[in-house]
C-alpha cells in the first residue's frame, strides 16, 4: 500500500512539479495546444499595438505573440507560473508580466487590441462586473478558452474505482461556460461560440518517472501501486525506450 506525499500548493493548488510538467507538455513539439489556440488567434483581425492575457501561465502563448503585438502584457496570480514565463520571455523588451490578481491588475494601457484567457479557474471570472470589466479594456476582440469539465483527464475514469472504490468528482473551480454565456446575455454582449479539442503530450524519461508523475495527481488516499502500475503499463505509449502519454482537452471558444 502507498500514501500520497502532500506537496505545496500554488494559489491554483498546483505543486512546482506539476507546473513544470505542464509546461514541458504545452511546448511538446506533437502538443496540439497552443498551437491551435495560436492559429485560431491568427484568423482574427485585430490590431497590432498591445495585447493582454488574462492567467497566462506559464507564458507560452506570450512569448508566441511577442512578435505580433507591440506591447504584450502577461497577468497571471501564480509565482511559479510567473517565474517561468519571465525565465521565457525576460529577454524581450515589450513582454511585461503582472504577478497578481486580475481583480487588482491595473492596465497600463487605456484598451487592448486583443485579450485572451485560457482556461483560467472561476470565482471572479464568473461575475457580471468582469464580463463589463473586460467590455471597458478591449478596443478589439476577446477570446476565451473555456475548459468543459471532465472526468477521464488521466484515466481517472477508470483508476479511481480501482483504487479508492469510488468516482472521481468534476472538480467545481473550473470555468463554468454556463454562467459565463448567461453573463455575457445579461451584459447584452455579442458572442460567437465554437467546441474544439486541444491534445497535450507528456514525456517520461522512464517508467518510474510516469508512476511518480500519476501519484502527484491522485488524492492522498492509501491505494494498491502494483493496481496502478498495471493500468499505466498498459496505458502508456512507449517509443524510442520512453513513455508518452496524450490528454485530449476539450474547450469552448467564446469570442465577443
Amino acid at each position: 500500500m502507498n500514501k500520497i506525499e502532500s506537496f505545496e500548493r500554488t494559489p491554483f493548488f498546483h505543486s512546482r512539479s506539476q507546473i513544470e510538467y505542464y509546461d514541458k507538455a504545452v511546448v511538446h513539439p506533437e502538443s496540439r495546444y497552443f498551437k491551435l489556440i495560436y492559429e485560431i488567434l491568427s484568423e482574427i483581425e485585430t490590431g497590432n499595438e498591445s495585447f493582454l492575457d488574462i492567467g497566462s501561465g506559464t507564458g507560452v502563448l506570450g512569448n508566441m505573440m511577442k512578435d505580433v503585438f507591440k506591447r504584450v502584457d502577461l497577468v497571471d496570480s501564480s509565482p511559479v507560473m510567473c517565474e517561468l514565463s519571465r525565465k521565457k520571455n525576460d529577454e524581450f523588451s515589450n513582454i511585461f508580466h503582472h504577478n497578481c490578481n486580475f481583480e487588482t491588475f491595473v492596465p497600463p494601457v487605456k484598451q487592448y487590441d486583443l485579450i485572451t484567457s485560457i482556461h483560467v479557474a472561476g470565482g471572479y471570472f464568473l461575475e457580471e462586473g468582469f464580463i463589463r470589466r473586460i467590455m471597458e479594456m478591449k478596443n478589439g476582440p476577446a477570446v476565451f478558452f473555456l475548459l468543459k469539465p471532465y472526468n477521464d483527464k488521466f484515466y481517472s475514469d477508470e483508476l479511481y474505482p480501482l483504487l479508492f472504490s469510488e468516482k472521481k468528482e468534476i472538480s467545481s473551480s473550473k470555468f463554468k461556460i454556463r454562467p459565463f454565456v448567461e453573463n455575457l446575455l445579461d451584459c447584452s454582449v455579442d458572442f460567437e461560440l465554437r467546441n474544439i479539442e486541444l491534445e497535450l503530450v507528456q514525456e517520461f524519461v522512464d517508467f518510474d518517472e510516469a508512476l511518480n508523475f500519476w501519484m502527484m495527481y491522485l488524492p492522498e488516499k492509501e491505494f494498491d501501486i502494483d493496481v496502478l502500475k498495471k493500468i499505466l503499463l498498459k496505458k502508456l505509449n512507449f517509443s524510442q525506450k520512453k513513455y508518452f502519454y496524450k490528454n485530449t482537452v476539450k474547450s469552448t471558444v467564446i469570442k465577443f
